[in-house]
């Protein structure tokens, strides 16, 4: 009986792995014919919406001279 149970849960994760997956592979692509272009941007964006992470904002440093 506890086969029943688990089976739908499987298919759910299965169906789940393989649309992440496809849509990583999907942004690859993107990423691969920005990248033709020279569209910095956007390869940087298509990088961070693979790993999830965004750049930090980088701030200017001055000492007391400027």
């Amino acid at each position: 009986m506890a086969k029943h149970h688990n089976y739908p849960c499987r298919l759910v994760k299965k169906s789940a792995k393989e649309d992440k997956e496809r849509y990583i592979q999907e942004v690859c692509e993107d990423v691969e014919k920005t990248k033709e272009h020279d569209k910095t941007r956007a390869v940087c964006e298509g990088i961070w919406k693979i790993t999830g992470k965004y750049a930090p904002q980088v701030k200017s440093v001055k000492d007391g001279q400027g």
